[in-house]
């Protein structure tokens, strides 16, 4: 602190120098080094913590969310206000249980559908195509797709390339589990594809108009040339 007559260090300097005074280390070479330290294991099921420590939830994986989205029937109408999508999973849920297996996630009991890491849009419209085709055939099917006005039918599209190896291990119920493998492999493919596609967007690739442009430019200002020799 400085004033008119004097400089004096401040309390908080007088403190931190008295603690590092005191303060006696010791140097340790990396060979002598052996650390024991331990990571924690996960807490058990208890008062404090609801979550089971295996299995873990599902890898995210956005391609089998759309391959899964692009072989469904019945699916959540466009543009559907947010605020229905609690209602529609509620009634579907309680009318058929096991149609909304593929899209549970309880981390106390561990029980993870293949489909419980897509988004809500994704998971209704999965929901929805199950109570669909649950019901029988015929006038009560053709009906079921409504959901008072939610939901719309289409053509659904068929699974290829890596779509069909992730919708066989989801399972017709998506109770199933999507192996890490075909989750990374899946993910390389796509962003190779996407990459490969991004490369061909950047090709200046001149057009045949502008070549025979340049080629009539070209062939004008030879002929002038050869008429300008000719003179000299």
């Amino acid at each position: 602190m400085i004033n008119s007559a004097s400089v004096s260090p401040r309390p908080d300097y007088t403190f931190l120098s008295s603690a590092i005074a005191v303060v006696n280390p010791t140097s340790l070479t990396a060979s002598a080094y052996t650390p024991t330290a331990t990571a924690d294991s996960c807490p058990t099921l208890g008062a404090n913590w609801n979550a089971l420590a295996s299995p873990l939830p599902p890898t995210p994986n956005a391609n089998l969310c759309s391959c899964m989205t692009n072989t469904l029937t019945c699916v959540v109408k466009a543009g559907l206000d947010v605020n229905y999508y609690e209602g529609n999973f509620n009634y579907i849920c309680e009318q058929d249980p096991s149609a909304c297996a593929g899209i549970q996630a309880n981390a106390t009991t561990g029980t993870y559908g293949a489909y419980s890491v897509c988004n809500s849009t994704q998971q209704l419209s999965f929901v929805m195509n199950q109570y669909y085709f649950a019901q029988p055939a015929g006038a009560a099917r053709a009906s079921a797709c409504n959901f008072a006005g939610n939901a719309t039918s289409r053509a659904a599209a068929s699974a290829s390339g890596t779509c069909v190896a992730l919708i066989s291990q989801a399972g017709a119920n998506g109770n199933g589990s999507v192996a890490q493998a075909t989750v990374v492999a899946t993910t390389v493919a796509t962003a190779t594809r996407s990459a490969t596609k991004a490369a061909a967007a950047g090709l200046n690739v001149p057009m045949m108009e502008t070549g025979l442009f340049q080629l009539g430019v070209y062939i004008f200002g030879a002929a002038l040339t050869g008429f300008g020799m000719i003179f000299l």
